[in-house]
């Protein structure tokens, strides 16, 4: 059951591993570290305020992203 506001926590899914068998590029990294020329992989679209870009990231900041995702995930499994 979908509980809207609410990510879904579970095992990794088919766009989980789409990511890692994703292509690398060279880019700017748009999540944390906001480097430019640094490897990076599509995580999939963004949207703010209304507008929609593609969303890159390097694998450190993707690394703490997932890391993010998952203490959420047992936080609220543990309320």
């Amino acid at each position: 059951m979908s509980i809207p506001g609410r990510i879904a926590c579970g095992a990794p899914t088919s766009e989980g591993r789409r990511l890692r068998e994703s292509p690398w590029a060279t880019g700017m990294c748009w999540l944390y570290c906001r480097r430019s020329n640094v490897t990076v992989a599509w995580i999939g679209p963004v949207v703010s305020s209304g507008a929609q870009a593609p969303l890159y990231g390097c694998a450190m900041c993707i690394a703490e992203l997932d890391h993010m995702v998952w203490q959420y995930c047992a936080a609220r499994d543990r309320a």
